[in-house]
């Protein structure tokens, strides 16, 4: 029995016990309660902290994703137009009417846009129908109407557009652009194609037997032109057009125009056209009676005059017979 003990000591017990003994075997120590308890808490407010951030790190997230498409938006429709209006033959912006910006293409159409909603819609059509804020393609969808406006001042548009992204995200947008084929080539050009007086500067002044706006003309193909009319007999009432113009940047303008009676003209009722420099001059005149719907073009050369930032032109349309009318269209200044 003793040999037998002996034998188990020296198989299992010594070795164990000289293992122990070997410096090569490191001492395991776990951890203390207290650490294990400490990890867990801190360990659950860092996850706390990250659950909390994580809503305002994602809506931040959005709204910058939502900036970025809004400022897209409205680049990529402010840099259409602005090209579009660069090459525009005129350009007319008028709140009366039911477009918000409508301007005659390279093409000779007239291109508009106005509201639907906030969606801002695009429209093409020949000049000689009038304008219809129906059946638009989208140009520019969820718009903020109150800040995006158009304005005129002489050859200059500037245009804002403004939107809301999905988080009420506001931008606007804001461009100026001048026609290129204006300062190019014609200072200024008004064919009253967007049926529309005010937004070029024309100042229009009727009398009591007179009337003085944009029609359309079947006579000629449906174009607009500016139509003074008499509607009554008179000694000779004389409807005034006058437009101020900044001529200051050349020095050698032509102004050309064309003009008819509509009807058998009579005596005394006359066309003529004056300048402003700092007085008035008499630059065009044509007194004689005309048979009806004889179209005629006018030309002066102004370069003899003052040429400043105040000038001005002035059409007076003398007519005496009621319904009778003068018509004046296609009206260009341009340096010779």
């Amino acid at each position: 029995m003793a040999r037998k003990h002996l034998t188990f000591l020296k198989r299992y017990i010594l070795p164990f016990q000289s293992s122990l003994k070997r410096k090569d075997v490191p001492f395991q120590k776990g951890f203390a309660l207290t650490e294990v308890i400490l990890s867990i808490v801190v360990g659950s407010l860092i996850i706390t902290a990250l659950a909390a951030l994580y809503p305002v790190y994602l809506k931040h997230f959005d709204q910058g994703l939502s900036f970025n498409q809004v400022r897209s938006k409205l680049a990529n429709g402010i840099e259409t137009l602005g090209q579009d209006l660069a090459n525009a033959q005129a350009v007319y912006v008028d709140s009366s009417q039911c477009y918000e910006l409508c301007y005659i293409n390279s093409a000779g159409n007239r291109v508009y846009y106005y509201w639907s909603g906030s969606d801002l819609l695009q429209k093409s059509e020949a000049t000689s129908t009038a304008p219809s804020c129906s059946s638009g393609k989208p140009f520019l969808k969820s718009m903020t109407t109150a800040s995006t406006a158009f304005s005129l001042l002489g050859n200059l548009t500037t245009i804002k557009l403004a939107s809301n992204g999905t988080n009420n995200t506001s931008f606007m947008i804001q461009s100026s652009v001048f026609a290129n084929k204006k300062e190019r080539e014609i200072i200024f050009y008004d064919g009253f194609e967007c049926i529309t007086s005010s937004s070029q500067g024309w100042v229009l002044t009727a009398t009591d037997k007179t009337t003085l706006s944009v029609e359309s003309k079947t006579n000629l193909s449906g174009r607009y032109v500016l139509d003074a009319r008499a509607t009554g007999n008179s000694g000779g009432e004389t409807a005034t057009a006058v437009i101020p113009i900044d001529l200051s940047r050349i020095t050698s303008p032509m102004l050309t125009f064309n003009y008819m009676g509509d009807t058998n003209m009579s005596s005394g009722e006359s066309f003529s056209v004056d300048f402003y420099d700092g007085s008035w001059h008499q630059v065009y005149l044509d007194s004689i009676a005309r048979n009806a719907a004889v179209a005629l073009t006018g030309a002066v050369d102004l370069s003899s005059y003052t040429i400043n930032a105040s000038n001005q032109i002035r059409f007076n349309l003398t007519l005496k017979t009621n319904g009778h009318d003068w018509l004046v269209d296609e009206i260009s200044i341009f340096s010779k």
